[in-house]
């Protein structure tokens, strides 16, 4: 349950990914008919749905078993959207930084990096807390890394620090203009 898993228990997490990775039809309503996501990319990525508290889930494979809770706005009466367990965000599908042959782009947010690899493209997240991302780059082989954040503030300020950390780390990093909206 959310309530176990909420607190970063690493067996929890994985125990409640599993539950919600059985609600594949309102996993497919959500990621594939409001986010726009293939179902193809809903399995990849054990992407799943917590009925109980109208929640997507998004499930971080890998050392750092992480999960990003999305939470519909609109049934939950605080206005909350994210509902994460406690600890450090890990970097989401940090396996995109261990190929070689396509630039890496680094979003912002998972529903960004998921939709640039349905469209065949390497992603990853790290804008928001980029030490980690900063790290594993560093050992990447990967030929450059674009800056992908939303064209506020903040995610402008984000894109030129992760291209000011990359370069000096001796790495190629371009900033993808987003237009507003």
């Amino acid at each position: 349950s959310w309530s176990q898993a909420k607190h970063g228990d690493p067996e929890a997490i994985r125990r409640y990914v599993n539950d919600t990775e059985q609600n594949q039809a309102e996993a497919f309503a959500y990621f594939c008919e409001h986010r726009g996501l293939s179902p193809e990319i809903v399995t990849a990525f054990h992407l799943g749905f917590d009925p109980a508290d109208r929640a997507a889930i998004i499930p971080y494979p890998g050392e750092e078993y992480c999960v990003r809770r999305f939470i519909d706005r609109e049934t939950d009466g605080h206005g909350v959207k994210y509902d994460n367990p406690r600890g450090k965000k890990p970097v989401f599908n940090a396996a995109a930084l261990q190929q070689n042959s396509r630039p890496v782009f680094v979003c912002e947010g998972q529903i960004d990096a998921l939709s640039i690899l349905d469209a065949g493209g390497a992603a990853c997240t790290g804008l928001n807390e980029p030490g980690r991302l900063i790290e594993l780059a560093a050992a990447s082989q990967a030929p450059g890394f674009i800056a992908v954040a939303d064209s506020d503030e903040h995610g402008m300020k984000s894109s030129n620090a992760l291209k000011e950390k990359l370069t000096a780390a001796g790495k190629k990093c371009r900033i993808a203009a987003m237009t507003p909206g």
